[in-house]
Protein backbone atom coordinates (compact mmCIF):
# COMPACT_ATOMS: atom_id res chain seq x y z
CA UNK A 1 0.00 0.00 0.00
CA UNK A 2 3.03 2.72 0.95
CA UNK A 3 4.44 1.72 -2.60
CA UNK A 4 1.05 2.87 -4.01
CA UNK A 5 1.17 5.53 -2.58
CA UNK A 6 4.26 6.82 -3.60
CA UNK A 7 3.47 5.88 -7.20
CA UNK A 8 0.49 8.24 -6.92
CA UNK A 9 2.52 10.51 -5.72
CA UNK A 10 4.89 10.46 -8.25
CA UNK A 11 2.23 10.77 -10.97
CA UNK A 12 0.87 13.61 -9.41
CA UNK A 13 3.44 15.58 -9.12
CA UNK A 14 5.00 14.90 -13.01
CA UNK A 15 2.26 16.93 -14.27
CA UNK A 16 2.80 19.91 -12.11
CA UNK A 17 6.85 19.73 -12.84
CA UNK A 18 6.18 19.41 -16.63
CA UNK A 19 3.68 22.68 -16.72
CA UNK A 20 7.17 24.45 -15.37
CA UNK A 21 8.78 22.98 -18.50
CA UNK A 22 6.36 24.00 -21.49
CA UNK A 23 8.21 26.16 -23.40
CA UNK A 24 6.25 28.00 -27.07
CA UNK A 25 9.59 27.25 -29.42
CA UNK A 26 6.42 28.34 -32.59
CA UNK A 27 3.50 30.44 -32.01
CA UNK A 28 1.41 31.52 -35.14
CA UNK A 29 -2.20 33.30 -34.36
CA UNK A 30 -2.04 35.06 -37.99
CA UNK A 31 -2.81 38.65 -36.79
CA UNK A 32 -0.68 39.03 -40.32
CA UNK A 33 0.04 37.04 -42.80
CA UNK A 34 3.58 35.28 -41.53
CA UNK A 35 6.75 35.65 -43.13
CA UNK A 36 8.00 32.68 -45.06
CA UNK A 37 4.95 31.07 -46.04
CA UNK A 38 4.18 30.16 -49.09
CA UNK A 39 0.47 29.79 -50.60
CA UNK A 40 -0.87 27.76 -54.18
CA UNK A 41 -4.70 28.57 -54.76
CA UNK A 42 -6.89 30.25 -52.43
CA UNK A 43 -5.35 30.24 -49.51
CA UNK A 44 -5.27 33.39 -47.54
CA UNK A 45 -4.94 35.56 -44.17
CA UNK A 46 -7.90 37.07 -43.70
CA UNK A 47 -9.47 38.01 -39.81
CA UNK A 48 -6.70 36.60 -37.73
CA UNK A 49 -6.61 32.98 -39.51
CA UNK A 50 -5.50 31.19 -42.17
CA UNK A 51 -8.10 30.25 -44.72
CA UNK A 52 -8.74 28.10 -47.65
CA UNK A 53 -11.91 29.50 -49.32
CA UNK A 54 -14.25 27.90 -51.79
CA UNK A 55 -14.32 30.73 -54.22
CA UNK A 56 -13.42 31.04 -56.73
CA UNK A 57 -14.77 27.63 -57.82
CA UNK A 58 -12.34 25.66 -58.72
CA UNK A 59 -12.34 22.06 -60.11
CA UNK A 60 -9.88 19.53 -59.86
CA UNK A 61 -8.25 21.68 -57.18
CA UNK A 62 -4.97 20.58 -55.40
CA UNK A 63 -4.51 23.55 -53.08
CA UNK A 64 -1.63 24.28 -50.77
CA UNK A 65 0.02 26.20 -47.67
CA UNK A 66 3.53 25.65 -46.49
CA UNK A 67 4.92 26.95 -43.37
CA UNK A 68 8.18 28.57 -43.03
CA UNK A 69 11.32 26.16 -41.67
CA UNK A 70 10.44 25.61 -38.23
CA UNK A 71 13.12 24.11 -35.57
CA UNK A 72 12.02 21.14 -33.55
CA UNK A 73 14.33 20.85 -30.75
CA UNK A 74 16.57 17.99 -29.82
CA UNK A 75 14.29 16.70 -27.29
CA UNK A 76 11.26 16.82 -29.36
CA UNK A 77 8.11 18.49 -28.91
CA UNK A 78 3.93 18.54 -29.43
CA UNK A 79 2.31 20.48 -32.35
CA UNK A 80 -0.93 21.71 -31.84
CA UNK A 81 -3.46 23.40 -34.46
CA UNK A 82 -6.69 25.20 -33.69
CA UNK A 83 -8.77 24.63 -37.32
CA UNK A 84 -12.25 24.01 -38.59
CA UNK A 85 -12.76 22.14 -41.49
CA UNK A 86 -16.59 23.25 -42.82
CA UNK A 87 -18.34 21.21 -45.55
CA UNK A 88 -21.00 21.48 -48.18
CA UNK A 89 -21.82 18.12 -48.59
CA UNK A 90 -24.54 18.29 -51.67
CA UNK A 91 -21.19 19.11 -53.61
CA UNK A 92 -18.65 16.74 -51.83
CA UNK A 93 -17.43 14.01 -54.02
CA UNK A 94 -13.65 12.51 -53.18
CA UNK A 95 -12.56 15.78 -51.30
CA UNK A 96 -10.10 15.49 -48.63
CA UNK A 97 -8.08 17.89 -46.51
CA UNK A 98 -4.20 16.65 -45.15
CA UNK A 99 -1.65 17.98 -42.51
CA UNK A 100 2.12 16.60 -43.58
CA UNK A 101 5.18 17.61 -42.69
CA UNK A 102 8.07 18.20 -44.95
CA UNK A 103 12.05 17.52 -44.13
CA UNK A 104 14.92 16.79 -45.86
CA UNK A 105 13.81 15.21 -49.38
CA UNK A 106 10.97 13.70 -47.05
CA UNK A 107 7.28 14.02 -46.33
CA UNK A 108 5.35 12.29 -43.59
CA UNK A 109 1.11 12.89 -42.96
CA UNK A 110 0.39 13.95 -39.81
CA UNK A 111 -3.45 14.52 -40.52
CA UNK A 112 -5.63 13.23 -43.13
CA UNK A 113 -9.78 14.22 -43.26
CA UNK A 114 -12.43 13.29 -46.37
CA UNK A 115 -15.00 15.56 -46.87
CA UNK A 116 -17.73 12.86 -47.39
CA UNK A 117 -17.53 12.43 -42.89
CA UNK A 118 -18.44 16.40 -42.78
CA UNK A 119 -17.43 18.74 -40.89
CA UNK A 120 -14.22 18.68 -38.78
CA UNK A 121 -14.39 20.43 -35.53
CA UNK A 122 -15.87 24.03 -34.34
CA UNK A 123 -16.02 27.04 -35.14
CA UNK A 124 -13.76 29.33 -33.42
CA UNK A 125 -11.26 25.91 -33.36
CA UNK A 126 -10.99 22.59 -32.08
CA UNK A 127 -7.35 21.62 -31.16
CA UNK A 128 -5.98 18.68 -32.82
CA UNK A 129 -2.35 17.55 -31.69
CA UNK A 130 1.08 15.58 -32.84
CA UNK A 131 3.78 14.52 -31.33
CA UNK A 132 6.96 16.16 -32.81
CA UNK A 133 9.62 13.43 -31.67
CA UNK A 134 10.18 11.51 -34.88
CA UNK A 135 11.85 14.97 -35.93
CA UNK A 136 13.83 16.04 -33.15
CA UNK A 137 16.72 17.90 -34.15
CA UNK A 138 14.84 18.43 -37.72
CA UNK A 139 14.23 21.73 -39.55
CA UNK A 140 10.76 21.16 -41.18
CA UNK A 141 7.86 23.09 -42.62
CA UNK A 142 4.24 22.29 -41.94
CA UNK A 143 1.90 21.80 -45.30
CA UNK A 144 -1.54 22.11 -45.50
CA UNK A 145 -2.90 20.86 -48.38
CA UNK A 146 -6.68 19.91 -49.45
CA UNK A 147 -7.48 18.48 -53.25
CA UNK A 148 -10.52 16.79 -55.28
CA UNK A 149 -12.76 17.61 -57.97
CA UNK A 150 -14.25 20.90 -56.73
CA UNK A 151 -14.06 23.26 -54.09
CA UNK A 152 -17.35 23.92 -53.94
CA UNK A 153 -17.81 21.01 -51.54
CA UNK A 154 -15.28 22.76 -48.87
CA UNK A 155 -16.98 26.41 -47.24
CA UNK A 156 -13.92 26.54 -45.54
CA UNK A 157 -10.88 25.31 -43.86
CA UNK A 158 -10.04 27.60 -41.29
CA UNK A 159 -6.85 27.59 -39.31
CA UNK A 160 -6.70 29.37 -35.83
CA UNK A 161 -3.57 28.89 -34.09
CA UNK A 162 -0.58 26.79 -34.79
CA UNK A 163 1.69 26.52 -31.41
CA UNK A 164 4.35 23.74 -30.57
CA UNK A 165 5.99 23.36 -27.18
CA UNK A 166 8.40 21.65 -25.77
CA UNK A 167 10.31 20.72 -22.54
CA UNK A 168 14.20 21.18 -21.51
CA UNK A 169 16.10 20.40 -18.17
CA UNK A 170 17.41 24.16 -18.36
CA UNK A 171 15.17 26.96 -20.15
CA UNK A 172 15.03 30.69 -18.97
CA UNK A 173 12.79 33.18 -20.92
CA UNK A 174 13.63 37.01 -20.57
CA UNK A 175 10.63 39.29 -19.95
CA UNK A 176 9.40 42.47 -20.04
CA UNK A 177 11.94 45.41 -18.94
CA UNK A 178 10.42 47.58 -16.17
CA UNK A 179 11.51 51.53 -15.42
CA UNK A 180 11.31 54.57 -16.52
CA UNK A 181 11.00 55.56 -19.85
CA UNK A 182 12.39 59.32 -19.40
CA UNK A 183 15.83 60.33 -17.41
CA UNK A 184 17.76 63.84 -17.24
CA UNK A 185 20.96 63.82 -18.56
CA UNK A 186 23.30 62.22 -16.27
CA UNK A 187 20.49 61.14 -13.89
CA UNK A 188 20.95 57.10 -13.14
CA UNK A 189 18.15 55.08 -14.13
CA UNK A 190 17.30 51.84 -12.24
CA UNK A 191 15.49 49.46 -14.49
CA UNK A 192 14.20 45.67 -13.89
CA UNK A 193 13.77 42.26 -16.16
CA UNK A 194 12.07 39.60 -15.01
CA UNK A 195 13.54 36.19 -15.89
CA UNK A 196 11.48 33.02 -15.74
CA UNK A 197 12.80 29.02 -15.02
CA UNK A 198 10.68 27.63 -17.50
CA UNK A 199 13.15 24.24 -17.06
CA UNK A 200 12.71 21.57 -14.85
CA UNK A 201 16.20 22.17 -13.03
CA UNK A 202 16.52 25.05 -11.04
CA UNK A 203 19.53 27.78 -12.17
CA UNK A 204 21.85 30.19 -10.55
CA UNK A 205 24.39 32.05 -11.82
CA UNK A 206 23.19 33.26 -15.13
CA UNK A 207 24.00 36.71 -16.14
CA UNK A 208 21.88 39.38 -18.05
CA UNK A 209 23.41 41.83 -20.30
CA UNK A 210 21.45 45.02 -20.87
CA UNK A 211 21.79 47.19 -24.09
CA UNK A 212 21.38 50.27 -25.53
CA UNK A 213 20.38 50.74 -29.40
CA UNK A 214 22.39 53.98 -29.26
CA UNK A 215 25.46 51.71 -27.85
CA UNK A 216 27.62 49.24 -29.59
CA UNK A 217 28.78 48.08 -26.01
CA UNK A 218 27.39 46.16 -23.04
CA UNK A 219 25.74 49.45 -21.15
CA UNK A 220 25.15 47.21 -17.84
CA UNK A 221 25.57 43.56 -16.35
CA UNK A 222 24.58 41.98 -13.53
CA UNK A 223 24.38 38.17 -12.27
CA UNK A 224 21.61 36.36 -10.35
CA UNK A 225 23.48 34.40 -8.14
CA UNK A 226 20.59 32.92 -5.98
CA UNK A 227 18.55 29.86 -6.56
CA UNK A 228 15.91 30.21 -9.19
CA UNK A 229 13.58 27.34 -8.77
CA UNK A 230 11.35 25.55 -11.55
CA UNK A 231 8.38 27.69 -12.70
CA UNK A 232 9.58 30.90 -10.25
CA UNK A 233 10.35 33.84 -11.99
CA UNK A 234 13.01 36.72 -10.37
CA UNK A 235 12.96 40.50 -11.25
CA UNK A 236 16.34 41.75 -11.56
CA UNK A 237 17.61 45.32 -11.38
CA UNK A 238 20.29 47.12 -13.55
CA UNK A 239 21.39 50.91 -13.23
CA UNK A 240 22.32 52.82 -16.61
CA UNK A 241 23.00 56.47 -17.24
CA UNK A 242 24.48 58.82 -20.19
CA UNK A 243 25.02 62.49 -20.60
CA UNK A 244 24.17 62.18 -24.55
CA UNK A 245 20.53 63.46 -24.74
CA UNK A 246 19.02 60.86 -27.26
CA UNK A 247 16.05 58.79 -27.74
CA UNK A 248 16.58 54.72 -27.45
CA UNK A 249 15.43 51.26 -26.24
CA UNK A 250 16.80 49.13 -23.77
CA UNK A 251 16.82 45.39 -23.45
CA UNK A 252 18.23 43.05 -21.73
CA UNK A 253 19.88 39.11 -22.56
CA UNK A 254 20.38 36.70 -20.90
CA UNK A 255 23.65 34.67 -20.78
CA UNK A 256 23.64 31.18 -19.23
CA UNK A 257 26.05 28.24 -20.12
CA UNK A 258 23.30 26.09 -19.54
CA UNK A 259 20.34 27.22 -21.66
CA UNK A 260 18.96 24.98 -24.15
CA UNK A 261 16.61 27.26 -26.12
CA UNK A 262 18.11 30.72 -27.02
CA UNK A 263 15.16 32.26 -29.11
CA UNK A 264 13.77 33.58 -26.02
CA UNK A 265 16.07 34.71 -23.92
CA UNK A 266 16.05 38.44 -25.41
CA UNK A 267 13.85 41.13 -24.03
CA UNK A 268 11.30 43.56 -25.40
CA UNK A 269 12.78 46.70 -26.38
CA UNK A 270 11.80 49.35 -23.15
CA UNK A 271 11.83 52.96 -24.79
CA UNK A 272 13.65 55.35 -22.84
CA UNK A 273 13.97 59.28 -23.46
CA UNK A 274 17.06 60.95 -22.27
CA UNK A 275 15.07 64.37 -22.07
CA UNK A 276 16.91 67.65 -22.86
CA UNK A 277 17.71 70.45 -20.16
CA UNK A 278 14.94 72.88 -21.19
CA UNK A 279 11.49 73.21 -20.70
CA UNK A 280 8.98 72.92 -23.67
CA UNK A 281 5.48 73.20 -24.14
CA UNK A 282 3.59 70.79 -26.43
CA UNK A 283 -0.16 70.50 -28.42
CA UNK A 284 -1.21 68.09 -29.81
CA UNK A 285 -4.20 69.17 -31.98
CA UNK A 286 -6.07 66.12 -33.13
CA UNK A 287 -7.83 67.17 -35.94
CA UNK A 288 -8.79 63.95 -37.93
CA UNK A 289 -12.70 62.53 -38.47
CA UNK A 290 -12.42 59.61 -36.02
CA UNK A 291 -12.10 56.91 -38.63
CA UNK A 292 -8.96 54.12 -38.47
CA UNK A 293 -7.01 54.28 -40.99
CA UNK A 294 -4.03 52.68 -40.14
CA UNK A 295 -3.32 48.91 -39.21
CA UNK A 296 -1.59 48.24 -35.92
CA UNK A 297 0.21 44.74 -36.08
CA UNK A 298 0.37 44.16 -32.38
CA UNK A 299 -3.46 44.15 -32.37
CA UNK A 300 -4.45 43.24 -35.36
CA UNK A 301 -6.63 46.69 -35.50
CA UNK A 302 -7.59 49.40 -37.76
CA UNK A 303 -6.34 52.12 -35.54
CA UNK A 304 -6.91 56.17 -35.68
CA UNK A 305 -3.75 58.23 -36.08
CA UNK A 306 -3.86 59.90 -32.98
CA UNK A 307 -3.86 56.87 -30.87
CA UNK A 308 -0.06 55.88 -32.48
CA UNK A 309 0.90 59.82 -31.98
CA UNK A 310 -0.69 59.70 -28.20
CA UNK A 311 1.27 56.50 -27.68
CA UNK A 312 4.60 57.56 -29.13
CA UNK A 313 3.76 61.07 -26.87
CA UNK A 314 3.17 58.85 -23.84
CA UNK A 315 6.48 55.97 -24.03
CA UNK A 316 8.77 59.38 -24.93
CA UNK A 317 7.57 60.90 -21.33
CA UNK A 318 6.55 63.86 -23.32
CA UNK A 319 3.49 66.47 -21.49
CA UNK A 320 1.39 67.94 -23.82
CA UNK A 321 -2.12 69.49 -24.24
CA UNK A 322 -4.64 67.72 -25.99
CA UNK A 323 -7.23 69.57 -28.21
CA UNK A 324 -9.53 68.84 -30.68
CA UNK A 325 -9.95 73.11 -31.62
CA UNK A 326 -7.33 74.83 -32.20
CA UNK A 327 -7.22 77.50 -29.85
CA UNK A 328 -6.89 81.34 -30.82
CA UNK A 329 -3.44 82.17 -29.15
CA UNK A 330 -0.73 80.03 -29.83
CA UNK A 331 2.25 81.56 -28.57
CA UNK A 332 3.10 79.59 -25.92
CA UNK A 333 3.59 76.78 -27.25
CA UNK A 334 6.99 75.27 -28.84
CA UNK A 335 5.42 72.51 -30.68
CA UNK A 336 2.43 72.06 -32.07
CA UNK A 337 1.66 68.53 -33.54
CA UNK A 338 -1.31 67.91 -35.65
CA UNK A 339 -3.79 64.96 -37.60
CA UNK A 340 -5.64 66.01 -40.56
CA UNK A 341 -7.43 62.39 -41.13
CA UNK A 342 -9.54 61.37 -43.91
CA UNK A 343 -12.04 63.55 -45.51
CA UNK A 344 -14.66 62.41 -48.40
CA UNK A 345 -14.58 65.70 -50.64
CA UNK A 346 -17.39 66.65 -53.10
Amino acid sequence: MLKLQKLLILFLWFPVISGFGQTVVWDEAFKTSPDGWEYVGNWGVEDEQLLLYYYPITENYDFTATSCDVNVPANGGELTISMFVDVFMSYVTDEQCEISVLYDDGEDVLWNYELMNGAWGDYGGEEISFDMSQWAGKNIRLKLRSWGATTGSLWGWYIYNINMVSVFDHELEAGAVAGPRKIDPGETGTWNVAVSNLGLQPESGFFIEVFSYKESEVIATTQFTGNLAPGETVTIPFDWSTGVVQNTNLYAVISSQTDEFAPNNRSQDHFVRVDPEFDYQVLFWDNDNDIGTIFNPETGNMEQASQFIEDALYHAGINYDYVNNLPSVLSGYDVIITTMGTYCLS
